[in-house]
């Protein structure tokens, strides 16, 4: 892992995660390699699935939610390196 998303991933705290998890969604670990997505805590039964989990983050983060503009800011960050296929601009 690089310096850079050692250093995105220390910014998602205990703290962050305690608030997320009342709200029945947090940032999990992708696959135990240090890189950070939004997704529902499906215990908590809150939300139908994951892009439901990140529409209400993106909404409550369009209220001034400041605790969510930093999940929307990391999940941003982290997701092309996860889903590098989905986000690279095709050649034309």
């Amino acid at each position: 892992m690089s310096a850079d998303h050692k250093d995105q991933l220390a910014r998602w705290t205990r703290a962050h995660e305690a608030k997320a998890e009342l709200e029945g969604w947090n940032m999990f670990d992708y696959d135990c390699r240090g890189l950070l997505q939004i997704q529902r805590v499906d215990e908590a039964e809150v939300f139908t699935g994951d892009q439901a989990a990140i529409e209400h983050v993106k909404t409550r983060a369009g209220h001034g939610d400041d605790i969510a503009r930093l999940a929307l800011e990391l999940h941003e960050y982290f997701d092309p390196i996860i889903y590098p296929e989905v986000t690279a601009t095709p050649n034309m």
